[in-house]
């Protein structure tokens, strides 16, 4: 298993995010896939490290109910989040 550091994945948003930031209305699809894909993949890598750091902070009788609130707070950030960009 390939286990990249945190900041190979933070620059990568940030790669992703600077790619993103140049789209304009003559811009080529597979440059816009190619901008999200970049931001996806370094996402889920991030979010990867991230849990089991935050799971080990908590008392092995609550794992369940600590994994439970931890995807409920990523599904309902993740919902007001494209809410807020629907809005605006």
């Amino acid at each position: 298993m390939l286990i990249l550091p945190p900041a190979t994945a933070v620059g990568s948003i940030t790669a992703g995010n600077a790619l993103l930031s140049q789209i304009g209305p003559d811009s080529r699809t597979w440059f816009i896939v190619a901008s999200l894909l970049l931001v996806g993949a370094a996402n889920g890598l991030l979010t990867g490290l991230v849990d089991p750091q935050a799971l080990s902070q908590v008392p092995h009788q609550r794992l369940g109910m600590a994994s439970g609130l931890l995807n409920t707070v990523r599904a309902a950030g993740s919902t007001i989040t494209l809410a807020l960009f629907a809005a605006v």
